[in-house]
């Protein structure tokens, strides 16, 4: 079975490729085709798995280059007798579900962005939605659609794109043995982070879907508050469009001492590691790989409601806490209480762990997808 995305860089699609390969079965013969290289394309070369680099560029799908790509990508299904093209972002989609068509392959739609969602609600969150113009018209191409929430398939079943036995929720899965392999001395020692500082960690792309500004907002009422422990450090790790005015916005108010970016980190779980809560205040999010880490590794999350697959996946108060992205005052309410009873932190991080070791284990997930391409390859057979 052939994987088409569209590069190897740090994302969410990358990265639930990456957790699908490592945990793939004897029983299936993977091979990965991409077009531009990054973070993961050296772990990729690493793999008993077959590259197929179908353009030297990152093009676009309305672009000259979609003809000979369709193309490329249908000789080489043919000459590897695919059976199985597993699309993991919309342009690969478009170009691999061509080709499969061309080629006889069934084609298994897995949604890792924001195309089965009403064109109003990404615009409200950053979105450009006529990037995903011809949805309904290559969601046909499927045989297979998997989506993380339950929105994209409701989504799915208003517009009637598809008939409700194509589709299937699937959450996503991690590595839930997977732990930072350096200690948390070394970590602080690495990063200049005292023994005796309390970390609070947002990891996600600096942009302004994930709402990183609220983060400031939340330290600054924080601060006000006389339980607050001053000493206190809230560190966000990531890149993006945002981080340069955020930086600045950090110095001018005198928020210095409190909040650090510390910019791309290689591996979240070391920060997770020396972190006593977890935050993520986005507004655009389907289900967060760091999210799930956070949680395997017992720390409460603190994350945004009515966002993704959050509310389907998280009881608030019991395993974790959803709250209104909005409103800076029920975060820093939430952190005070957490800071204040340590046992309580512990027991909504260890019944988050054990959330996410039942739904999200990448070996089940596995299991799942892989029964799908049975299913598929036997009425492909």
């Amino acid at each position: 079975m052939l994987h088409i995305i569209k590069s190897f860089k740090l994302g969410g699609a990358e990265t639930n490729l990456r957790n699908l390969i490592a945990a793939a079965s004897e029983g299936v013969e993977p091979h990965v085709a991409y077009s531009v290289g990054g973070a993961f394309e050296d772990w990729f070369r690493n793999q008993d798995v077959a590259l197929f680099k179908y353009a030297q560029c990152d093009h676009k799908v309305k672009s000259f280059a979609t003809l000979a790509i369709v193309i490329r990508l249908a000789m080489y299904i043919r000459k590897e007798k695919i059976q199985i093209v597993h699309t993991h972002n919309y342009s690969s989609h478009v170009w691999g579900a061509l080709a499969a068509k061309l080629s006889g392959a069934k084609v298994v739609e897995h949604v890792h962005d924001f195309r089965y969602e009403e064109p109003d609600y990404n615009v409200a969150r950053g979105v450009n939605p006529s990037q995903f113009n011809f949805v309904k018209h290559t969601a046909r191409l499927s045989d297979r659609l998997v989506v993380l929430t339950r929105n994209n398939e409701a989504f799915l079943r208003k517009h009637r794109i598809v008939t409700a036995d194509k589709v299937r929720v699937m959450f996503n899965g991690i590595d839930t043995n997977n732990q930072a392999k350096v200690s948390s001395e070394a970590i602080r020692e690495q990063l200049s982070i005292g023994l005796g500082r309390r970390v609070v960690l947002t990891a996600a792309r600096i942009s302004k879907e994930k709402n990183i500004g609220f983060v400031l907002d939340i330290v600054h009422l924080l601060r006000k508050s006389p339980d607050f422990d001053t000493k206190t450090l809230f560190l966000i790790a990531g890149d993006g469009p945002e981080r340069a005015a955020l930086e600045a916005r950090v110095v001018d108010e005198g928020l210095s001492n409190v909040v650090r970016f510390i910019g791309f980190y290689p591996n979240v779980l070391e920060l997770l590691a020396i972190s006593e809560i977890f935050l993520q205040p986005t507004l655009l999010e389907l289900h967060s790989i760091t999210m799930l880490e956070a949680m395997v590794m017992d720390i409460p999350v603190l994350v945004s409601k009515d966002v993704g697959c959050n509310n389907e996946f998280i009881t608030h108060g019991i395993d974790g806490f959803l709250l209104d992205p909005s409103n800076a005052e029920i975060w820093v309410e939430a952190i005070l209480k957490l800071m204040a009873d340590r046992n309580r932190a512990r027991e909504i991080g260890k019944a988050g762990g054990v959330l996410t070791k039942k739904k999200c284990d990448i070996n089940n997930t596995v299991e799942q997808m892989e029964q799908l391409y049975k299913e598929l390859a036997s009425n492909h057979a």
